[in-house]
């Protein structure tokens, strides 16, 4: 296991390593939940390794509320994908705050629209305005 933030996202980011010892920092990220671990998170959320992309959706999942404004910054961006658009999903669905499930149903329901990169970033826009 990495010792600090700056191994664990060190070994998140090298794909020579194994996904179990990729997916290990990502847990040491999780644990940390400081805006650079959750930074973090969210970039391996485009990773080429579906393995690493799922961990990294379930830990934003299970930090709840904090990963929310960056994951919904995240969103905003022009460059987002429908593999991106895909796992923040996962996170808001299988989100651990009750209150995020809740909030981010519109978004959730955008993802699946003809549209979808539109839409989501219009919704994400619009939570960020209300301060979800």
């Amino acid at each position: 296991m990495s010792d600090t933030i700056e191994q664990a996202i060190a070994s998140l980011n090298n794909e020579t390593l194994s996904e179990q010892e990729r997916e290990k920092a990502i847990l040491h990220l999780e644990e940390a939940a400081t805006p650079q671990a959750i930074e973090t998170l969210i970039g391996a959320l485009r990773d080429r390794d579906s393995g690493v992309r799922w961990a990294a959706s379930q830990a934003l999942a299970r930090l709840g509320e904090p990963a929310v404004r960056p994951l919904l910054l995240a969103l905003t961006k022009p460059n987002t994908d429908l593999f991106f658009i895909e796992t923040a999903r996962h996170v808001f669905v299988n989100n651990s705050n009750e209150r995020v499930k809740q909030r981010t149903k519109d978004l959730v329901a955008a993802t699946h629209k003809v549209g979808a990169q539109v839409l989501v970033m219009q919704e994400a826009n619009r939570l960020l305005i209300q301060g979800v």
